[in-house]
């Protein structure tokens, strides 16, 4: 927590100023997400997982969100956006049969364009990732659909991509904190000398501010990337 400490000091009195300042939370979109995942070997019809998600912590895809799959192939991968290192991590989920080929769409208006940064989702004979972003679609293809080749994976392997944001994403912060203002006065006046007026003026002038005005709340909100 920061904390800026404004003294003033006269012959009179003192006043003490502590400004705390709010704490960054964690990157988000502001609209959801687009996500599908198909996955196939040779003629087989294709197994595939779809979502529209709301970025936040955990896999935006997963296991859970199978929409298809007609040959009972067992395999899966899972899709996580993380806002706050902007980046995209594939990972294999659940791991059986062989693939042809792994496909995943992600549809947001929020990604730009989007490169690799490392690939270690195929462990045997794996096929070089070819990425393509443009109109806020962004596709990942690994292998060739109607490929008669064959690829092994682990589960735990992942592939990991970078994006650049299209839009601006905003900050997730909890509740605003207050900052009350402080001011301690000098019980002693001077009783004597030209000063006394002045110094006398001086405290009913911070008097009024503090009865007038109350507690002073400063609050600072990190800037949206």
């Amino acid at each position: 927590m920061n904390k800026a400490r404004l003294a003033l000091l006269g012959a009179t009195g003192v006043a003490t100023l502590l400004v705390t300042t709010s704490v960054a939370g964690a990157a988000t979109f502001d609209s959801t997400v687009d996500i599908t995942t198909e996955l196939g070997v040779r003629d087989l019809q294709a197994r595939t997982f779809a979502n529209t998600a709301t970025v936040g912590a955990g896999a935006e895809l997963d296991l859970t969100h199978e929409v298809a799959n007609p040959d009972v192939l067992t395999g899966a991968v899972e899709v996580d956006i993380d806002p706050d290192s902007d980046s995209i991590t594939v990972t294999w989920a659940e791991r059986d049969d062989c693939y042809s080929y792994i496909e995943v769409t992600i549809s947001s208006a929020e990604i730009g364009s989007v490169t690799l940064a490392s690939d270690a989702l195929f462990s045997e004979s794996p096929p070089s990732v070819v990425v393509d972003s443009a109109d806020g679609v962004v596709t990942m293809l690994w292998g060739t659909k109607g490929d008669t080749g064959c690829y092994d994976g682990t589960i735990g392997n992942s592939a990991v991509f970078s994006f650049t944001n299209a839009e601006p994403t905003s900050t997730t912060d909890g509740p605003e904190p207050t900052v009350p203002v402080t001011l301690v006065l000098s019980p002693e006046l001077p009783s004597t000398g030209s000063g006394s007026s002045q110094s006398t003026s001086l405290m009913v002038a911070l008097l009024a501010i503090v009865l007038g005005a109350g507690a002073v709340r400063l609050t600072r909100r990190s800037a949206s990337r």
